[in-house]
Order: structure tokens, then sequence, then C-alpha cells
């Protein structure tokens, strides 16, 4: 009689999010956000494929930014600092469930065999309770180190998604009654909301969170710059596409912000660093952007 091997380890990690289910579930499928919420604080991730469906593959690496950080210091799974996995999607219900398999690519057979992940959404009054299973965790991992990570992973994502809603609510996007009163620096809600603004730009920007960019933006807006023609969102979001693979990291510092009414004009110092899959960081040349805001949205020019 052929003996059945040990069924691994479980574990499962709680926390609420303060945002809607559907903002939630659609973070677990999208492979850029993927990308910025999975890997653990000290880990960068790259999504090498991905086909969000039931039956869909993926394949994901994470990346340790030093090894001393991994569990034991041991380093990566697949290779010297990273860890690699592919998988597909078993089941996914929108708004409610996900359930996913994965294994580790890896030499070691105490990393060998499935993990199955399972992913439960539940509605709250004050947002989404996440509930994040794993069961058959490989022998080589420890229990402790897998929830460790499960954890990391679900603060950076309530960080972004909780982030994004913020910038939502701010006076200036959407529409919220926030114009009388002052801030701890003697500035006003509004010029506080608009900073937020550029704050959830420059954060999106570098989680390569496209999607949130193009929410900051109205329909019409326009860039305007030296050297070349105008563009619009359906161009800024084809740029965007386009350099996927890049990694954006800078500051951004509101220098002037005057509010009229219903609109504002602002002018933000910002200092880049470019770095494309094959090279070294190349940073960019420091500049002052105009941009103009109207409460309800935020525009560029």
């Amino acid at each position: 009689m052929t003996e059945l091997p040990a069924q691994g380890a479980s574990t499962e990690v709680k926390t609420v999010i303060d945002a809607p289910r559907a903002d939630v579930y659609r973070a677990f499928l999208d492979p850029v956000s993927v990308a910025a919420w999975l890997p653990p604080e000290g880990m960068s991730g790259h999504v090498h494929h991905f086909e969000p469906r039931e039956g869909g593959e993926f394949r994901i690496s994470l990346t340790y930014g030093d090894v001393a950080d991994s569990p034991g210091g041991a380093g990566g799974k697949s290779t010297e600092d990273t860890d690699t996995h592919h998988g597909r999607f078993v089941v996914l219900v929108p708004d409610e469930r996900i359930v996913e398999v994965v294994e580790f690519e890896s030499n070691d057979p105490g990393f060998a065999g499935e993990m199955r992940i399972t992913v439960t959404l539940a509605e709250l009054d004050d947002g989404t309770e996440v509930t994040f299973r794993c069961d058959d965790i490989p022998s080589g991992v420890r229990p402790e180190d897998n929830e460790a990570g499960c954890r990391s992973s679900l603060a950076k994502l309530a960080a972004m998604l909780e982030r994004a809603g913020r910038y939502r609510r701010t006076s200036f996007y959407p529409v919220s009654e926030r114009c009388a009163g002052m801030g701890a620096d003697g500035s006003t809600d509004d010029e506080q909301a608009i900073r937020e603004v550029v704050d959830a730009w420059m954060a999106a920007s570098e989680a390569g969170d496209t999607g949130t960019v193009l929410d900051l933006m109205t329909d019409d807006v326009l860039f305007v710059g030296p050297g070349r023609e105008p563009f619009g969102k359906e161009a800024f979001a084809d740029a965007a596409e386009a350099q996927k693979d890049v990694d954006l990291q800078g500051t951004s510092d509101v220098r002037e912000v005057e509010v009229l009414g219903d609109r504002a004009y602002l002018r933000n110092h910002i200092e880049m660093t470019m770095t494309t899959p094959d090279g070294p960081p190349v940073r960019l040349r420091a500049h002052d952007t105009a941009k103009s805001v109207r409460r309800g949205v935020a525009a560029g020019v």
C-alpha cells in the first residue's frame, strides 16, 4: 500500500484594511500591484508572468535587498538572494475568495511541493477583513517565518490601499468640505490636502501603480514641457506601460501653493532616480513642475 506524504503545516493571518472589498480583490489580481505589495519588508518583487483568471498561471520572484534579512541569513530558495515561485489560480470568486497553488523553484527538496493559498475577503463596517491562509507549507519553511512574511505583505497591501483611499478623500480629490481651519504648520486644510495628492502621485509612481496615478488625473489633463508636444492622459498611460519595468525612486517638495476658490496652483520640486532592469541607477535632472488642481479632481499641467 502506497503511503501518502505527510501534509505540511498551515498558517492563517487576518487583518482589516480600510478599503472596499472590490479594491482589495483587484490588488490581488493586478500584476503591478502584486509586485508592489507582495514582497515582505526588505524584499523587492518582479512579476515574470501573470494570468488573472481561473486556471491562469503566474511566476513571481522576490529578492532580498540584504540576504542577512532572510530567515536565518540563509539567502534565497532559488538563487543566492531570490525566492522564485510559480503557480496557478484555482478559484476566483470576485470580491470574495481567491485560491491559488504555488511551488518554489528550488533544488532543495525541503522547498518542494505545492502550497495552497486561500484568501477570503469579508465586508465590514470599517473596511475589509482579509484572511490569508497557507496550507501544505513545505517542510523547509518554518511556519513562523511564513506567518511573518504574510503579515508583512498584508501590511504593505493595507498601506497601499489605505493611502489611495486617503487621496480620494482629500478636499481636492474627491470633494470634501475641509476648507476651514489651519494645520499645525500654519497651512490651510486645502493646502495640506493638495500636498497629500502630490505625495499620492509620487508614492504610486514609485510603486509602479499606474492605475492610482491615472485616477489622480482629470480626463482632460494636459502635460506640457520644453521640447515636446503637449500630451494627455492616454499618452501618459501608454508611456507608463512602455516603462513598466523601470524602477523610479524620488522625492518631491511642494514649494508654493496658491488656493483660489475651487482651483489651486502649485510649484513642486522633483528629484528622480531611474533604474532599468539591465542598467545602473541614473539620476535624472532635478526640475520644478507647475500643476493646477480643482476641487473634486487633480490635474497636472
